[in-house]
């Protein structure tokens, strides 16, 4: 796990295990939060410098809130997913209103999370084609797949993708499970508090804030079970938003896996080959 001063949440998933015992290639999929800022001379030998095309998973407010530092780069391609009002309890952007509520509490907090949860294998079905035909391009680099948090959104996609490699459920939910010490290192819950109320905050909000900025296996949990509810099993609903059949999730792992001892990290600032 790629721990980093200004990129506290940022990962690259390489070396995951998948069922058959290869691992995922190193320097070509990082999950992460939104990179706004990395401090003067912090990017040489980065591995944010192997990534090739980002997966930017945020709303168009959200966007319009705050760039990312890929945004001016014409050597890297953005993805910029469909807007869906449908997923606005999952944006951060927003929660310093909910925290003022006078009703909204942990549970109030976690009940809203389980429903954007319930409501992602829906509303972010547009991301998969997409990102399994880029990944299956010749040539292909690195990819970065990111939200504002980093931990929900980029979750539920990052553990779809990593099911698709053949890496078991709960080697899935160590992934997931990672991004709560790493969102909890940006500080981020701290300042919506502090934008919602300043230095006297109530205890109500504090739990809801607690909640807003966890990560819970049954918060996946209930994206997987509405899709399995809907599609049948994750596998039919990869089949169905992104014809992800039996051969192309062969040639995906053939693509994205290696064995344990041809795995290689991503160096210095160069192109990945993997």
């Amino acid at each position: 796990m790629v721990i980093l001063k200004d990129l506290p949440n940022f990962r690259d998933m390489g070396g995951t295990e998948a069922a058959d015992g290869r691992v995922v290639r190193h320097g070509r999929l990082f999950r992460s939060g939104l990179i706004s800022r990395v401090e003067r001379g912090r990017l040489e030998g980065l591995p944010v410098l192997c990534v090739e095309v980002v997966f930017d998973l945020r709303s168009a407010a959200e966007r319009a809130e705050r760039g990312s530092i890929f945004s001016a780069s014409g050597a890297i391609r953005s993805v910029v997913i469909e807007d869906r009002a449908e997923l606005k309890e999952a944006k951060p952007v927003g929660w310093a209103r909910r925290l003022i509520e006078p009703d909204f509490d942990g549970a109030a907090a976690h009940r809203m999370l389980v429903d954007a949860y319930k409501k992602m294998p829906r509303v972010l079905a547009g991301v998969f084609p997409a990102l399994f035909d880029y990944c299956l391009s010749p040539g292909a680099g690195g990819v970065l797949i990111h939200c504002v948090a980093g931990k929900d959104r980029t979750g539920f996609v990052c553990a779809m993708l990593l099911w698709a490699l053949g890496v078991p459920m709960a080697a899935i939910r160590d992934d997931y499970l990672k991004s709560a010490q790493g969102f909890a290192r940006t500080g981020f819950m701290q300042a919506e508090l502090r934008r919602a109320f300043g230095e006297e905050v109530p205890a109500r909000a504090t739990n809801a804030a607690a909640v807003l900025g966890d990560v819970r296996g049954e918060f996946l949990d209930a994206a997987i079970d509405q899709l399995v509810c809907d599609f049948g099993s994750v596998d039919d609903y990869l089949a169905a938003v992104a014809g992800l059949d039996a051969a192309r999730k062969r040639q995906l792992q053939r693509s994205l896996l290696v064995d344990p001892g041809a795995v290689r990290d991503c160096r210095g600032g160069r192109k990945c080959s993997g």
